[in-house]
C-alpha cells in the first residue's frame, strides 16, 4: 500500500526529471491509478480492475514507480506482464533504477530464472504470451506454471498480492479444425502408430470428425451454424495427449519431405500438433460450422480465465472500445476515464474508398500503393517522418518505394506496443484490419456459452448489451481500439504541456464507404478529444500513374521488398517467375538481383541466409528453373 498523496508527489518529481510537464488532469490520473492497485492489492472478491490511462499520461513510469515504493514493504510481492520481451527488460531496469536497488527480474525465453529465484524475487515481470500459456495451462489442471509466477516467499501466504496487466490479455483461446488440416495430420501419422491398439478409439473420433467436415463441406447449406451444444459421445478416457507426444517424437522433415531440416521438422510437427489440439477441443464441447473463403471449418472457443484465481489490474487506453471487458458482466470493475489529453495539435485527414479490407487491398496492391506513395509525396514536407500502418500483404510493396520523406512501415497485428515510430510526426492508416464472424462468434460464445443456428444467421437475433448486433459491435470495437492504438505509436502520445497537448501530428485515415467508417470515425473523435477532422482528396483508384519526369519519387528498392516479403513468411518455396509477378519487378531488375542471391558475398544473400533462405537454381541454359526456399 501506497498513500495516494505520496505517490503523486513522487511522480510529480519523477515526471518532472523525465522533462515532461505534469499538469492537475495527470495528477488525477496517477492518483487514480494508486488507488486502484491500492484496492486490488487487498482485494478478496476476485475481480479484475480495468484503468484506462490515455497513452502519454504516464502509465506506465508510474506502475515501474508504485512497484519501486514498495522496496520497504517486502512482503507485497507483485506480479508485471507485458507485452513483449523487450518491454519487461525494460520495466525491470526502470522499476530496480528507481528503488535504488535490485527488486525486480524479468523472466522470459532469453532470461530464464528457477522457480526458486522466481518467488525470491519481490517484483516479477513476464510477456503476455508466458501468462496466457499459464492461465491456459491452470484451466487445464496443470497449475504449475500458473502457481510458480505468483508464489513468492516474502509474505506469510506465499503468494503475489498484486498482478498487474499493461494491455488487454487474449482472454478467448480459439481452436479452428478444418478439412485440409485434418486430412492432412491423418494422413501424414506413420503406420505404426495408427494401427497401436493404445491410439484405436482416439482415431475413430478423429476420422469421425474428418466424415463430419466432408458431408458439412458437400451439404447445399453453406450457413454458420451450430453443429453441437456439449462434447460428443467420447470415452472416458479420451485425451490424445499421448498420441499428440508420440508424433513430437517423429522426425517429419525425413517421412514426409525426404530431407534433413530440424526447421522443417519443427513446422510440420508444429502444425499437426495444433491441429489435434483444436480437434480434442472440438470433440470436447460446443462447435459451430463456417466456411471461411474455400475452407470449410469447424470453430469453438474457451475462456482462459479460471473463475478462481485472483483478478488483477489491466492498463489498457482502449478498454472503452473493447466489449470484451462488459462481456465479463461483475467480475470487471472499469474505472471511468480521467480526461487529461488534449488532441487540439493533430489533424486527421480522411479519406474513402471502396474496399479497404484486407482482400481488396492485396489486390489493388500496386496501384494503391503507388497512388498513396504519389499523393504523400505531393503533400508531405521533405521533412516529414511516416509510419504507415497497413495490411501484411502490402507491406513489402510500400517498401519499394524511394520517397522525398522518411517512411517507416508496420503491418496489423504486429505493433502493438511497439516504440519504433514514436518520433514520426505523420501517420498513415492505409486499409482497415476488420475482424471475421469467427472470431467475434469465438467471442460471445467463450463468454456466454454457445447459440443457436438464429443467433448465427441472423442480426436481429443478436441484440444485447445495448447493442441491436453484438457481434458487430464486438467486431467493430475491435477495430476501433487497433486503429486508435496505431495513431499512438507516433508523437502524439508524447504530453509537451500542462494541457495535455502534443506535438502538431498530422494522421491519414482511409476508410470505407460505410456505416460502419462513420462509426470508426465517431470513436477516434471520443478517444482523442481535441483531434481537428478534415477530408483527403486521395485519389486511390486512379489508373494512370504519372510520367515519371514529374514524379519526386521512385520504386526502385527491390530488394528491400523481396527482404520484407520473405520476413513476413514463415516457410515455403517461391519461383522466380512467381516473385516477380507478387512483387511486381521488373525483368532487368529481377536480374540484377539474381546475381546478387548468387554472390555469397553480396549484402542481399548475407540477408536472404538471416532469414533462412536459399536461392536455388536447378538446370541449365534455358531449361534452368530458380526459386527461393524459406525453412523457417
Amino acid at each position: 500500500m501506497i498513500r495516494e498523496d505520496l505517490f503523486v508527489a513522487r511522480m510529480t518529481e519523477h515526471w518532472r526529471s523525465l522533462g515532461n510537464c505534469p499538469s492537475r488532469d495527470l495528477q488525477a490520473v496517477w492518483k487514480q491509478l494508486c488507488r486502484t492497485l491500492n484496492e486490488q492489492s487487498i482485494a478478496t472478491d476476485n475481480k479484475w480492475r480495468v484503468v484506462q490511462p490515455a497513452t502519454g499520461t504516464g502509465k506506465s513510469q508510474g506502475l515501474a514507480l508504485y512497484a519501486a515504493l514498495h522496496k520497504d514493504q517486502p512482503q507485497l510481492g507483485i506480479l508485471i506482464v507485458v507485452r513483449l520481451i523487450s518491454q519487461a527488460d525494460e520495466m525491470a531496469a526502470l522499476i530496480n533504477r528507481l528503488a535504488g536497488v535490485e527488486i525486480a527480474k524479468a523472466r522470459h525465453t532469453e532470461n530464464s530464472l528457477t522457480t526458486a529465484e522466481m518467488a525470491a524475487t519481490q517484483v516479477l515481470v513476464v510477456t503476455h504470451k508466458a501468462y496466457e500459456l499459464s492461465l491456459d495451462k491452470y484451466g487445464n489442471g496443470c497449475e504449475q506454471r500458473f502457481s510458480s509466477f505468483v508464489a513468492y516467499d516474502g509474505c506469510f501466504e506465499g503468494q503475489r498480492s498484486l498482478v498487474v496487466i499493461d494491455e488487454c490479455l487474449d482472454v478467448v483461446k480459439q481452436y479452428q479444425v478444418n478439412l485440409d488440416d485434418l486430412s492432412f495430420a491423418l494422413g501424414a501419422i506413420p503406420y505404426e502408430i495408427r494401427k497401436d491398439p493404445v491410439f484405436s478409439s482416439q482415431f475413430q473420433q478423429l476420422e469421425k470428425l474428418e466424415r463430419r467436415l466432408k458431408e458439412v463441406m458437400t451439404s447445399s447449406d453453406t450457413g454458420d451454424r451450430l453443429l453441437a451444444s456439449g462434447a460428443e459421445d467420447l470415452p472416458d478416457d479420451f485425451d490424445l495427449k499421448e498420441l499428440r507426444d508420440a508424433c513430437k517424437q517423429i522426425a517429419w522433415d525425413e517421412v514426409i519431405l525426404n530431407t534433413e531440416s530440424l526447421k522443417d521438422r519443427a513446422r510440420v510437427a508444429d502444425k499437426i500438433d495444433r491441429t489435434l489440439e483444436a480437434a480434442q477441443a472440438t470433440l470436447e464441447q460446443w462447435h459451430f460450422y463456417s466456411r471461411k473463403g474455400k475452407l470449410h471449418t469447424l470453430n469453438t472457443s474457451s475462456l482462459v480465465v479460471p473463475d478462481d484465481i485472483k483478478g488483477a489490474v489491466v492498463l489498457d487506453a482502449t478498454a472503452s472500445q473493447n466489449l470484451l471487458y462488459r462481456l465479463f458482466e461483475d467480475r470487471v470493475d472499469i474505472k471511468p476515464v480521467v480526461e487529461a489529453r488534449s488532441y487540439r495539435n493533430v489533424t486527421l485527414h480522411v479519406a474513402r474508398a471502396a474496399g479497404v479490407g484486407k482482400s481488396t487491398m492485396k489486390k489493388l496492391a500496386s496501384s494503391r500503393v503507388r497512388n498513396l506513395i504519389d499523393d504523400l509525396s505531393q503533400r508531405l514536407p521533405a521533412k516529414s517522418k511516416v509510419f504507415v500502418c497497413c495490411h501484411k500483404d502490402i507491406e513489402h510493396h510500400l517498401t519499394q518505394y524511394e520517397t522525398p520523406f522518411e517512411m517507416r512501415t508496420g503491418h496489423w497485428g504486429a505493433i502493438d506496443g511497439r516504440n519504433d515510430y514514436r518520433d514520426c510526426d505523420t501517420f498513415v492508416c492505409f486499409g482497415l484490419p476488420y475482424r471475421d464472424r469467427i472470431t467475434s462468434s469465438n467471442i460471445y460464445f467463450a463468454f456466454k456459452g454457445p447459440q443457436g443456428d438464429d443467433w448465427l444467421q441472423q442480426p436481429s437475433k443478436r441484440a444485447d448489451h445495448g447493442y441491436a448486433d453484438i457481434r458487430q459491435a464486438i467486431e467493430e470495437g475491435q477495430v476501433a481500439a487497433d486503429v486508435i492504438q496505431a495513431i499512438n505509436r507516433i508523437r502524439v502520445r508524447r504530453v509537451i504541456d500542462e494541457h495535455g497537448n502534443c506535438e502538431p501530428a498530422n494522421c491519414y485515415l482511409l476508410l470505407g464507404q460505410d456505416a460502419l467508417s462513420e462509426r470508426l470515425l465517431e470513436s477516434i473523435r471520443k478517444a482523442m478529444p481535441g483531434i481537428t477532422i478534415k477530408d483527403w482528396s486521395l485519389a486511390i483508384d486512379q489508373k494512370e500513374a504519372k510520367p515519371k519526369g514529374t514524379r519526386n519519387y521512385h520504386r526502385s528498392r527491390y530488394a528491400e521488398s523481396l527482404c520484407k516479403f520473405l520476413e513476413g513468411r514463415s516457410s515455403g518455396k517461391w519461383s522466380a517467375s512467381q516473385l516477380r509477378s507478387l512483387l511486381d519487378i521488373p525483368a532487368e531488375r529481377w536480374k540484377a538481383l539474381s546475381k546478387q542471391l548468387k554472390t555469397e558475398n553480396s549484402p542481399l544473400f548475407k540477408r536472404l541466409a538471416d532469414l533462412g533462405c536459399q536461392f536455388i537454381t536447378e538446370g541449365v541454359g534455358r531449361g534452368a528453373r530458380s526459386y527461393i526456399l524459406k525453412t523457417g
